[in-house]
């Protein structure tokens, strides 16, 4: 946004330039050339419920990660999942911004540890659990009928993400499964730098 009017912020096209994502055919070259933008895309939304919606859900998914775990494991979660969402999303279902990858990795890695942990079984319950995945069903729906363009791939894959975290984490071997979603994570970004797409 720096070097540029506050009234050209409004204008879609312009937003979605300066993260590398426009109609024009810019999207891929700046994408590859310049991957940071799969993470910087997760804080840009496409209207104020989007971005309140989002950002309702990681005050109340993160907090509780934080309040466990700690500030630095929430940031990596919040970092890592963004690239891994947004890598997925850029692979097989083009383009597309926020963080509702990053809200599905954080509930996917609460749902992996509810067995072992009172608070992430008290904030993945069963009627979060059902409202995220009937979304999650509902976002599928209204892409595959053009009503709404939703980040299915961001979604899916960040929950994957999150759930494989929750579940390394947990393990005896943390560090080895943590590394392997790390590389996984790397895999993913070296993919898309590759210039592989499938949309």
């Amino acid at each position: 946004l720096w070097g540029r009017s506050p009234a050209s912020w409004a204008s879609w096209t312009t937003l979605f330039t300066m993260v590398g994502f426009t109609p024009e055919g810019q999207v891929y070259a700046t994408v590859i050339t310049q991957p940071l933008r799969l993470l910087t895309s997760a804080f840009l939304h496409a209207g104020f419920i989007h971005i309140l919606f989002n950002l309702w859900w990681i005050w109340d998914l993160g907090r509780a990660i934080e309040w466990r775990r700690g500030s630095l494991v929430t940031a990596a979660l919040v970092a890592g999942s963004a690239i891994a969402a947004g890598a997925l999303q850029w692979l097989f279902g083009g383009p597309g911004v926020g963080l509702s990858g990053v809200v599905y990795a954080l509930a996917g890695f609460l749902f992996a540890l509810r067995k072992d942990d009172p608070l992430a079984a008290a904030v993945m319950n069963p009627r979060t659990t059902r409202f995220l995945l009937i979304w999650l069903v509902i976002g599928v729906v209204l892409s595959e009928t053009g009503t709404l363009p939703i980040g299915n791939w961001a979604h899916g894959g960040g929950g994957a993400w999150g759930v494989a975290a929750g579940l390394a984490s947990r393990s005896r071997y943390r560090v080895l499964w943590l590394a392997v979603l790390g590389l996984a994570t790397a895999g993913l970004l070296a993919w898309v730098m590759a210039g592989k797409v499938y949309w």
